[in-house]
């Protein structure tokens, strides 16, 4: 297998999670979706606003254009849970549809990019950034199944082989 359909298969993952998560807390109250449950970024409402903050980040650095406009790390980008879940939806879709642009030769290049909160310019490859950008995704998302056990929500499979095959 070839990074690129490896990156295909995992921006399918991600929206196939993203879209659990947001079904399964759609029963949920505005104030339990936010509730602080003692997580790095809090809440469900803010760990998803940080997700979506960060792949805004990333895909800007790979000179995606962009409607959003990401704000400071921390800072949720979205207080209107709908709001949050539509842009978050449509930034998956865009990354998924990224993923089918590119290819290994691709890759293969550097990506520089200066950080904005340290004004540090930073070379790496290119891979190693769009694998970062997924096990990003997963690694809050693990947050937010926790958190939902709080409400007595069970997320379900989660594995990648288990994932539904069109």
């Amino acid at each position: 297998m070839n990074l690129t359909k490896n990156y295909q298969q995992m921006a399918k993952y991600n929206q196939w999670m993203t879209e659990k998560i947001y079904s399964r807390t759609s029963h949920l109250s505005d104030a339990q979706f936010k509730e602080d449950l003692g997580a790095f970024w809090k809440s469900i409402h803010s760990t998803m606003n940080h997700i979506l903050w960060a792949d805004i980040i990333w895909m800007t650095r790979f000179d995606l254009s962009l409607p959003y406009q990401p704000s400071d790390m921390g800072v949720d980008l979205y207080a209107d849970r709908k709001m949050l879940e539509n842009t978050h939806k449509e930034a998956i879709l865009r990354l998924q549809e990224w993923t089918h642009t590119f290819n290994d030769d691709w890759l293969a290049g550097d990506l520089v990019w200066t950080r904005a909160s340290n004004g540090q310019t930073y070379t790496k490859p290119r891979w190693l950034c769009i694998t970062h950008i997924f096990n990003h995704q997963t690694h809050h998302r693990g947050q937010v199944t926790h958190m939902l056990k709080h409400f007595n929500i069970d997320i379900g499979d989660t594995d990648l082989p288990l994932m539904p095959t069109d």
